[in-house]
């Protein structure tokens, strides 16, 4: 009896929501503002200069000598030439993103192993692919 009592008198609790909120979660897709993604591929290179020195997130510079031959120099020697396919898919990125001068700065990603072959990525992430 007594909570019947209570029930009949009371008055019903009503959640209030900030207005902000109910807009902010009232969209189509909430990932819609996001930022887009940023594309930054790894490149396979071939050392050639042993004594080089590579440590990861060391910078580096790529220059262009022909669509599909990269020199990877590190303080003014060449240290490495970029495979064959990875300098075609990074030249085209280049043409489609920064602009084609035939330099752009590297940065060392995976050391050189028993075969050595390192990684490296730009140092700018590439905006589109196509």
């Amino acid at each position: 009896m007594g909570l019947d009592f209570i029930r009949a008198d009371a008055t019903r609790f009503e959640q209030k929501r900030d207005k902000s909120k109910i807009l902010e979660l009232d969209v189509e897709d909430l990932l819609s503002r996001g930022k887009p993604d940023a594309f930054v591929p790894l490149f396979r290179c071939q050392l050639t200069d042993e004594t080089a020195g590579l440590a990861a997130g060391q910078p580096a510079l790529g220059r262009v000598q022909s669509e599909s031959q990269f020199n990877i120099i590190r303080s003014n020697k060449i240290i490495g030439v970029m495979l064959a396919e990875d300098s075609q898919e990074l030249t085209r990125l280049m043409k489609v993103n920064h602009g084609y001068d035939g330099v752009i700065s590297l940065i060392v990603e995976h050391l050189p192993g028993f075969d050595g072959i390192f990684q490296v990525k730009a140092k700018k992430p590439f905006k589109r692919r196509d």
